[in-house]
């Protein structure tokens, strides 16, 4: 780590390289409600890019392959007026707007200013130095940073600096093959390749894509039940988020049978040593798969991919799957060619490798506080631009009982129409839950 900077790790660099064939920026969006001023804004910016070194560094040639480097600029910011509704166009216009790689840094903030002393502060991450769990800890580093507490930390490693032995070398390769037996064995009891496309849409190449976000948000009172009914029915919220979207998504899809569903996994506490509250990339994607025509039944659905996910989580297949791949994707990806054409040369390699299907990315109940002195923040979502992974996804993350939920699709893929049904048909859907489970109490 000579200079403070250090050589990408195989996930980061893989994200990095997809990035050069069309953004897959992720963007924290945080609802705050109190007193912020633009200068104070800044000077906690200041402090948090000196707390997660990650923060200052550029994207270097390091042989052929790339190295974080130190030296980047401040965490720009630009200051928006802009109502409410207008946030989610925002979102889109940031996931897939580039970050300068090369002077960095690897973050922008946009400060959207409403009406009276609400606001809405939107980080976007480049994907090689973040997920959804650093995200939602960077908002409370900020916020306590507006509030007046500040703290330091060293670069973090690379996410296979902290894989468990039993995932690399001749093991590695042993528990990659278990893993795809089980995925090979399931693909043959469903009788099917996954699939998904929206019915009638046109396809088309990947830098010529873009996204729509739509945003939507439950109430405490909702979430609370949405978690009481999935307890009470076997599952999980992320079952049952799950369960609602495919169901909404597969309404709209030209039926192809079966469907991957891809579920991010936060490793932070599973890796050794565990990885704490570092700004830095430490997730993996797991995707189980799912026999829709004939569409089971709701809750059968939400149970299964419960079951799926935990059985991959307890096989140690979150380490099997990408990080494994990851590795050797990583030494792929530089003999491809360089710049953009090496890049969707290697795009095109791994969306041959890793499962077409629709994403769910579910922080659950965040560990952040909601107040920082004067300044509440009342939800905190986030949303991604899947563009090279898949064509559609959904993001939820919950704080002090407000549910926030986004959905992504890519376009031409998902068109603008075809993503209001899906967001209408999941969220009737989780109303339907809901009320039932409140009437259910209430008698």
């Amino acid at each position: 780590m000579a200079g403070g900077g250090r050589p990408l790790g195989a996930l980061e660099y893989v994200v990095a390289i997809a990035d050069r064939a069309a953004p897959i920026n992720f963007v924290m969006v945080a609802d705050l409600r109190g007193p912020v001023a633009e200068a104070g804004l800044r000077a906690a910016l200041d402090v948090v890019q000196r707390r997660h070194p990650l923060l200052g560094m550029a994207l270097a040639p390091h042989g052929r392959r790339l190295r974080f480097a130190p030296g980047a600029g401040p965490i720009p910011l630009a200051v928006v007026e802009a109502p409410k509704d207008a946030v989610p166009g925002l979102c889109a216009d940031e996931a897939t707007r580039r970050l300068p790689e090369e002077a960095g840094p690897l973050l922008r903030a946009t400060w959207v200013r409403g009406v009276g002393e609400r606001s809405t502060l939107l980080l976007t991450f480049h994907h090689s130095i973040g997920d959804g769990t650093a995200g939602a800890l960077l908002v409370r580093d900020l916020m306590q940073a507006l509030a007046g507490e500040a703290g330091e930390a060293p670069l973090p490693a690379a996410l296979e600096d902290h894989l468990p032995p039993a995932t690399v070398g001749a093991r590695g390769v042993v528990a990659h093959l278990g893993f795809l037996g089980r995925v090979f064995r399931r693909l043959a009891r469903l009788r099917g390749v996954p699939g998904y496309r929206v019915d009638g849409a046109p396809r088309a190449d990947v830098g010529a894509c873009r996204i729509g976000v739509a945003r939507r948000d439950l109430d405490p009172a909702a979430s609370k039940a949405l978690a009481a009914a999935a307890r009470a029915e076997g599952t999980t919220v992320h079952g049952l988020l799950g369960a609602a979207l495919l169901e909404a998504a597969f309404a709209v899809s030209d039926r192809r049978p079966v469907v991957g569903f891809g579920s991010p996994v936060n490793l932070r506490g599973r890796l050794m040593p565990p990885v704490g509250d570092d700004v830095g990339l430490f997730i993996t994607m797991v995707a189980s798969l799912h026999r829709l025509d004939p569409m089971p039944g709701f809750w059968d659905l939400a149970r299964d991919i419960r079951g799926q996910l935990g059985e991959m989580i307890d096989s140690g297949d979150v380490f099997s799957a990408i990080p494994f791949q990851g590795r050797g994707l990583a030494r792929l990806a530089p003999w491809l060619g360089r710049g953009v054409v090496g890049a969707r040369r290697f795009v095109r390699v791994m969306r041959s490798i890793w499962l077409d299907g629709i994403g769910l990315s579910n922080l659950g109940r965040l560990s952040i506080d909601a107040r920082y002195g004067a300044v509440a923040v009342e939800a905190v979502g986030f949303c991604a631009a899947p563009t090279v992974f898949g064509d559609l996804a959904a993001f939820a993350a919950t704080l002090d009982g407000r549910m926030c939920l986004h959905w992504v699709g890519v376009t031409p893929h998902v068109p603008p129409v075809a993503l209001d049904a899906i967001v209408n048909g999941m969220m009737a859907r989780l109303h339907r839950v809901a009320g039932a489970a409140e009437a259910g109490r209430a008698a």
